[in-house]
């Protein structure tokens, strides 16, 4: 009886450290992940990021939330960051946020690059839409890292394009986001 207990005792250990990803109530989060945009007007381009990008990944439920504090972006330009936030209204709408699902299947237990959809709410400037975001997941011996880029129109969160010199910003951003998540608890 002491060998049997011993020897699953011993295989369930075994197991634990060989296949990590396995249990699918794994949360992973983090509270530095990487978040850039693209703006265009008629006569350039400009850029703005923040490394403040929180959130994590749920794998038990596949839910996602991520949140990014307005305030936090940076332009390169310090007239430009204070319009965004103004524009933005970031004293009363402080984050932008998503919340939502991961709807592809993904296997926690491979460490390649896998294509997901995330279908959810990001709300931005007190006004919410759903959107399904394309991105990436890989599970890494440290945890999991995450891509994704998609297109926003700023007139679909009740946010009129601003004027840089004589020329209206377009109504498009291209957002691109990155983070690499740890395990929870570890």
């Amino acid at each position: 009886m002491k060998r049997r207990t011993l020897f699953w005792f011993s295989l369930f250990t075994l197991l634990l450290f060989v296949f990590p990803h396995q249990g699918k109530a794994q949360t992973y989060q983090t509270g530095n992940g990487h978040a850039e945009f693209t703006g265009y007007t008629p006569l350039f381009s400009f850029e703005g990021s923040s490394d403040s990008l929180s959130g994590s990944v749920i794998l038990s439920d596949s839910a996602v939330s991520f949140q990014l504090p307005v305030k936090s972006i940076d332009t390169g330009n310090n007239k430009r960051n204070r319009d965004m936030v103004k524009t933005l209204k970031a004293e009363t709408y402080p984050y932008a946020k998503f919340e939502g699902k991961i709807i592809t299947p993904f296997r926690s237990d491979t460490s390649g690059v896998q294509e997901v959809e995330v279908k959810g709410t990001f709300t931005v400037h007190g006004t919410s839409q759903k959107l399904t975001i394309p991105g990436t997941m890989q599970f890494t011996d440290n945890g999991l890292n995450i891509t994704a880029e998609w297109s926003q129109k700023l007139t679909a969160y009740d946010i009129d394009p601003p004027s840089v010199l004589f020329y209206s910003m377009k109504d498009r951003l291209d957002i691109r986001v990155k983070a690499a998540l740890e395990l929870s608890g570890k």
